[in-house]
């Protein structure tokens, strides 16, 4: 087996920066909070150093950077200053970064976090436990074991669930048909 292994044939090296695989949005994020690139001249050069850039043309490394840096700036990771003509790292995304999640995840934890601070159920420890719970990839739920258990628990933890957006509504619907699970890439971003 060993000898297959360093005889046979290798699969084509593909980048995952591409948009359908892990995209540009965490290595640009990560690569401007930590100061390794500011200005647009940085950034492409940056890029334009990535095995994505020599497996294609200038016009959709440009235009997937700069779909990258549109996300960034739209979900307030990154801020463009007009008198230093610098792209800098936001407090959001100084934590995600400094989290080790996606922006993609962050933006979920974000919202999360910013529900819980409206309205934060404290009678259980189930909404803490909840928050600090990692989000999870791959894992499909048994949907008809998560509605009798959602139907067993008490009026404070049903509360609980509703404030996280869990409703014996969509579990019903979910036990008689799944929704489909999101399809994460391996750095968790959620692909289309």
């Amino acid at each position: 087996k060993f000898k297959e292994l360093l005889q046979g044939s290798l699969p084509p090296l593909e980048s995952c920066l591409a948009d359908e695989k892990r995209g540009m949005r965490r290595p640009l994020l990560e690569a401007i909070a930590s100061g390794a690139v500011s200005s647009v001249y940085d950034i492409e050069r940056f890029i334009l150093g990535t095995l994505f850039a020599a497996q294609n043309d200038y016009a959709a490394v440009h235009a997937a950077s700069k779909r990258a840096l549109r996300f960034l700036e739209d979900n307030d990771f990154v801020e463009w200053l007009d008198d230093s003509q610098t792209f800098v790292p936001s407090k959001l995304g100084r934590a995600a970064v400094a989290s080790a999640l996606s922006p993609e995840e962050s933006l979920i934890v974000f919202d999360e976090l910013s529900r819980a601070r409206r309205a934060l159920a404290l009678d259980t420890s189930l909404h803490l436990v909840y928050l600090s719970t990692p989000i999870s990839h791959g894992i499909e739920p048994d949907w008809p074991l998560y509605l009798r258990r959602y139907l067993a628990l008490s009026q404070e933890y049903k509360s609980v669930a509703e404030l996280v957006g869990v409703t014996e509504g969509f579990l019903v619907h979910a036990s008689m048909r799944p929704p489909p699970p999101p399809r994460y890439g391996m750095c968790g971003r959620e692909e289309d």
